[in-house]
């Protein structure tokens, strides 16, 4: 192998600890079981590192949801389907960084009005 297992461990701890997404972590990997760089160095190179900062995701939610204010009315009324479609507005917002726990978590208080 190509890689030290402290890299290894690294890339699961970064994954644990929500800083990379899954999908991102098998990239992550590919390229270090090919080519044995450094995980940190692969997360920064290609911009993989997830946004966790709750207030910088609290900002992006409260912005999608003035935007979709009809989408919003029917989640309220009962459409809970409208959810998945919120979630994605707000990681495309993201641009796909968004820790998906913290955006369903914040999405769901934001809709609750807590």
């Amino acid at each position: 192998m190509k890689f030290k297992p402290t890299q290894f461990a690294f890339l699961l701890r970064a994954l644990d600890g929500g800083e990379i997404s899954a999908s991102s972590a098998k990239d992550v990997f590919a390229e270090m079981f090919h080519g044995g760089r450094d995980p940190a160095a692969i997360i920064a190179d290609k911009g993989l590192a997830q946004v966790s900062d709750v207030s910088q995701i609290e900002s992006v939610v409260s912005e999608v949801l003035a935007k979709n204010a009809s989408e919003v009315e029917k989640y309220r009324a009962g459409k809970t389907q409208v959810f998945g479609f919120l979630v994605g507005q707000v990681m495309r917002a993201m641009g796909g960084k968004g820790n998906p726990a913290v955006v369903n978590q914040l999405l769901k208080r934001k809709l609750q009005g807590t």
